[in-house]
């Protein structure tokens, strides 16, 4: 995480003090050679009371405190630094040389958004105070014995682990350390080293966040201190991780860029509710590759951006079906300009761009039931699914069925299997042949019988072809017969006219054989008429019903 730095408001530079103490190894370059993560404190924080930009030529430099009684004043940072980040700082205290050298100054860690000070002199505005874990360096000859000396401080514990620390007057190198990872406050000062463990970060802080500073404090006496050139540096720690992949959804199909992102960081955690999108043409109305930009800012301002891809699949166009020996394919549910692309049974890839009514109309050679038609279009530079079709076989053509027929045929594709179904559920199949026609021969059928039809090829049936036996309807016919001679003749002949079927001969009251006959002409074998006196009759059967023609022969 990076410390968030604000601009500064403007500052007054003092005039110079009668009692200015000129600063010890300290230089200013007109170069700027700290590192990123280096940030002098002046330009990252606020002054408050009597504090004062600047001492004597220095411009890097704070004066604390003026050499009179009772002037505090105070350095802090806008903004709070997380505490799961290690900081350093650097600075060196310009302690006081006044007359009665009084009391110090503080470094404070505060848990709040401004800060809070307790009593002045030797409280050092520390006593009493919350959330606040401080250093106190003291300077001061107003009490006897003077109390140079050094101690930390919390509210439970008050002021502890004193140390003394330097002769009176002067300017003192001090570093401050923050080690995140053990939770532990340290200090350099002029060679004095010493540290306090936070071993409960809610009881000393109330939290993991704070603003921190220092604070000049006189009381009753009197002295001027300054910091010069402080400098922070924050250990940013590792930027935060953006859990974010590339997606391809369906054209249609909602989408919410923020569903299954989610942010990590070493320090902060979890940091998903910090997430931002900062960017994002996704159009789920219509197929293409499009980009998300997600954004997120960690405790201490590391700041990490991800892109992803989004990839919207267009909707999946539609084969409408297809009968065996069609030579056109109708597709639909294509998008208006997406480039639309069937694929035949042999892999040969036939493309059109979709017009405006989402309709493409393909020409193809003769289909055969059973091949496969497969289509997708591509928009965007995205695929569809491929939408997959058979070839399907129509019924096959059944003609009227009369109760007296003794066959049909029944029309359908070239090389398809014919299979008709009888009222007894009885089946007969035949092959149709080049014509596509195939006869069956009915036997027994009445009237209201129901007979199906249909037929298969490469595996695809039909649907059903169904015919209702009819009632033969009665016509009329008349059936004549030549002379014979008996001895001579072998057959009685005759013509015949109307719908007559059916023959039969009558000799003496005795019926022989009934013969089928067709045409307008008939024979009957007659061997058997042996005499004159022999009446017969020639009787005819029209259409199942029997009307008798008859002329006697002599």
């Amino acid at each position: 995480m990076a410390f968030n730095v604000l601009a500064s408001a403007p500052l007054t530079t003092m005039a110079a003090s009668t009692n200015e103490i000129a600063p010890v190894g300290v230089s200013k370059s007109s170069t700027d050679t700290r590192a990123l993560t280096e940030k002098n404190l002046i330009d990252i924080s606020n002054l408050g009371d009597g504090a004062k930009l600047g001492y004597s030529t220095y411009s890097d430099a704070i004066t604390l405190t003026q050499n009179g009684v009772f002037s505090n004043g105070y350095i802090v940072t806008k903004q709070k630094i997380n505490l799961k980040n290690s900081f350093t700082l650097k600075t060196k205290l310009g302690i006081g040389g006044g007359a009665s050298k009084a009391d110090g100054i503080s470094f404070f860690m505060q848990n709040a958004n401004t800060p809070t000070f307790g009593p002045i002199g030797d409280d050092m505005r520390l006593k009493g105070v919350s959330n606040t874990l401080g250093i106190a360096f003291r300077h001061q000859t107003w009490y006897s014995p003077a109390r140079n000396n050094v101690s930390f401080y919390t509210k439970d514990a008050g002021f502890f682990g004193y140390v003394n620390s330097f002769p009176s007057g002067g300017n003192y190198d001090l570093t401050i350390n923050w080690n995140s990872s053990t939770q532990t406050l340290s200090y350099d000062y002029s060679g004095i080293v010493r540290s306090y463990k936070v071993t409960d970060m809610d009881k000393v802080f109330g939290g993991t966040e704070a603003i921190i500073g220092f604070t000049g404090v006189i009381g009753e006496g009197t002295n001027t201190h300054v910091l010069y050139n402080p400098t922070l540096t924050v250990n940013t720690g590792k930027e935060p991780i953006i859990d974010a992949s590339d997606k391809t959804i369906n054209a249609g199909e909602n989408f919410s860029p923020l569903d299954g992102v989610s942010a990590t960081d070493v320090e902060d955690g979890d940091i998903t509710n910090k997430i931002k999108v900062i960017d994002n043409n996704v159009d789920t109305s219509k197929g293409g590759s499009y980009n998300v930009t997600y954004s997120v800012t960690d405790g201490g301002g590391n700041t990490t951006t991800k892109t992803i891809q989004v990839n919207v699949r267009p909707k999946m166009p539609v084969v409408q079906s297809m009968k065996d020996g069609d030579t056109t394919v109708t597709i639909t549910n294509t998008s208006p300009g997406a480039m639309v692309s069937m694929i035949l049974p042999d892999g040969t890839i036939l493309n059109k761009v979709a017009g405006a009514t989402g309709e493409v109309i393909f020409t193809t050679p003769s289909l055969v039931a059973g091949e496969k038609i497969r289509a997708y279009q591509t928009e965007g530079g995205q695929g569809s699914y491929n939408y997959e079709r058979k070839v399907e076989i129509t019924k096959p053509t059944i003609p009227e069925i009369k109760e007296s027929d003794k066959s049909v045929t029944v029309s359908g594709r070239p090389g398809a299997t014919i299979t008709l179904t009888f009222p007894d559920g009885t089946e007969t199949s035949k092959a149709a042949d080049s014509n596509g026609n195939a006869t069956f021969v009915l036997n027994d059928i009445k009237e209201g019988d129901i007979i199906n039809a249909t037929q298969s090829k490469n595996g695809q049936v039909s649907s059903v072809s169904t015919v209702t036996v009819g009632k033969t309807e009665i016509t009329e016919g008349t059936i004549t017969a030549n002379d014979y001679t008996i001895g001579k003749d072998r057959y009685v002949k005759g013509a015949l006219t109307g719908d007559v079927v059916k023959a039969q001969l009558e000799v003496n009251g005795k019926k022989f054989t009934t013969i089928n006959v067709s045409g307008s002409t008939y024979q009957y074998y007659a061997k058997k008429i042996t005499s004159q006196n022999q009446p017969i009759k020639c009787i005819s059967s029209v259409m199942m019903q029997q009307v008798k023609y008859y002329k006697e022969q002599k």
